[in-house]
């Protein structure tokens, strides 16, 4: 049976670097500042945590030391991290494990959200455990969030999920691997409007891959 989903327009905004830095630091007094290069901003506390900014591409990664899991997994860690970041980069949902690290997605209309440069997640990565329940932590996003939705009557219609798994198998999957459907973030060059588009999204060696990307790879016998 075939799908039919609305199509999304946004207006995107980059959120100001403040944003992590007051939901991760417990004393912002207590941060120094570096900003010597033209491309990046780096913040650091007395315990050794770090904030850092690339200017060019909205980039953000946030590393903490001896974070204590005392009664605590990296599930409740990292809940508790990106709770604290609101709502101001969407509805951010838990969306997958990998190994080490727990992966929230922000989620639109209750669908999953991608984005091609696969900067569309928070992913937090956590360390072995150390001394006295204690992990090195790692948190990485983007600044870059949607903001105001615009009208629009467009529509895409998906195939069916029999339909996906019939043509996967006959290009040669024999395991068909986890699908889910979510919308494409899709810029419009200097508008500041991104489309998002409804997608079926495969799980294919370790990535996320729209469907027609996927077809394309194993057509031209690259996967499989």
């Amino acid at each position: 049976r075939c799908i039919r989903d609305r199509l999304y327009p946004y207006i995107s905004t980059d959120q100001p670097y403040t944003l992590f830095r007051d939901a991760f630091f417990l004393n912002t007094r207590d941060i120094k500042v570096n900003d010597d290069t033209n491309d990046a901003l780096v913040l650091s506390n007395h315990q050794g945590d770090i904030l850092s900014i690339s200017l060019n591409d909205q980039m953000v990664n946030f590393r903490a030391n001896q974070v204590d899991f005392h009664n605590q997994n990296m599930y409740s860690v990292s809940a508790d991290y990106v709770s604290r970041l609101g709502t101001n980069l969407g509805q951010l949902r838990f969306f997958q494990r990998e190994d080490k690290k727990i992966i929230y997605r922000a989620f639109v209309e209750g669908y999953p959200l991608f984005r091609k440069d696969d900067n569309g997640k928070i992913v937090v990565s956590f360390s072995d455990l150390g001394q006295e329940n204690t992990r090195n932590m790692e948190i990485s996003g983007n600044l870059t969030t949607l903001q105001v939705p615009i009208p629009s009557d467009k529509t895409k219609t998906l195939p069916g999920a029999l339909t996906i798994c019939e043509k996967l198998q006959s290009l040669g999957i024999k395991v068909l691997p986890e699908m889910t459907i979510g919308y494409l973030w899709e810029e419009i060059q200097d508008t500041g409007v991104v489309d998002l588009t409804p997608t079926w999204f495969a799980y294919y060696q370790n990535q996320w891959l729209p469907y027609d990307e996927l077809v394309q790879i194993l057509s031209n016998g690259k996967g499989a």
